[in-house]
């Protein structure tokens, strides 16, 4: 299976590139970078993750990162490819007014079962496809010119595409940004399993295309507390089973739930148990003798 980086795709100091392909089949491969997909002619069968999806002409695909993806040509498909940089999506593409709708585009397993039907696409027909076709042209124009300010217009252009994707979404009228919930959810689950490795705000924040302010204001109203805060607390969760169910050293859970520095473990751990490690250890064996 064939992976493609980011440098396969973006020229320096590019956020987005858009092309189109005339038909030809696509075997499976993952790309660390977000993919739009718009059909402009013919159809076809996109696979995503596995599962198999018929696609015709005016069906736009939203395919995140690290997602298996391959297709196969029908009646001469030939369709756009709008390529983003999920730093960019974080830092530009989102803000507090937009950031529930991004997350609703991105969870598109949701979406379809919402909605009911059996391809994760955004289906447009009529006027709507037109207008949508116009943008994708001038999108193409705009990136194979380059000229001065072309960064600027693409992410104009972007805006205005995702657009009438949100309204299309919210046509269907049972689509609600109610993943915000789910997305979080699953970032705590993560946390709580990688709590004991490195963990960066830009990392985390990514991983559900909110900016980092927004995200930590997010996180902190759905689990009470910051990211920091939630992260630390999980490590001296897991320092204290060690020091009940282990023989090892102080020192040595301390590294080994994620702390290098040995006076912020003492000191974090004493804030959660209100006792040293080497108290703690002698408490609770005694009463577990008991």
């Amino acid at each position: 299976m064939h992976h493609y980086t980011e440098n396969h795709v973006f020229c320096e100091n590019e956020n987005i590139a858009v092309v189109f392909h005339p038909a030809h089949n696509e075997e499976i491969h993952i790309h660390d970078f977000v993919e739009l997909v718009y059909i402009a002619g013919g159809r076809g069968h996109q696979y995503i993750d596995g599962k198999k999806y018929s696609v015709m002409r005016g069906d736009m695909l939203f395919i995140n990162l690290n997602h298996t993806h391959a297709f196969t040509t029908d009646k001469g498909m030939e369709y756009y490819n709008i390529y983003l940089k999920p730093g960019f999506i974080s830092s530009e593409l989102i803000n507090a007014d937009n950031a529930m709708q991004m997350l609703t585009l991105t969870a598109f397993e949701d979406f379809r079962e919402t909605v009911g039907e059996e391809s994760p696409v955004v289906r447009f027909s009529g006027g709507e496809m037109a207008e949508v076709e116009s943008c994708l042209f001038a999108m193409l124009r705009e990136y194979e010119h380059k000229e001065n300010g072309t960064g600027t217009v693409l992410q104009s252009y972007l805006m205005i595409l995702l657009t009438y994707v949100f309204r299309k979404m919210a046509a269907f009228g049972g689509v609600q940004p109610g993943d915000t919930r789910n997305k979080i959810g699953d970032l705590i689950q993560y946390i709580e399993e990688n709590c004991t490795q490195k963990l960066s705000l830009t990392e985390l924040s990514e991983q559900c295309f909110y900016n980092p302010s927004y995200f930590c204001r997010m996180f902190k109203a759905y689990s009470g507390m910051t990211i920091t805060e939630f992260i630390h607390e999980n490590r001296i969760k897991r320092a204290c089973g060690l020091l009940l169910h282990s023989h090892k050293s102080v020192e040595e859970i301390s590294l080994g739930v994620g702390y290098t520095n040995k006076t912020l473990f003492y000191k974090k751990f004493r804030e959660k148990t209100g006792m040293s490690p080497a108290e703690y250890r002698k408490k609770v064996n005694i009463e577990y003798e008991i």
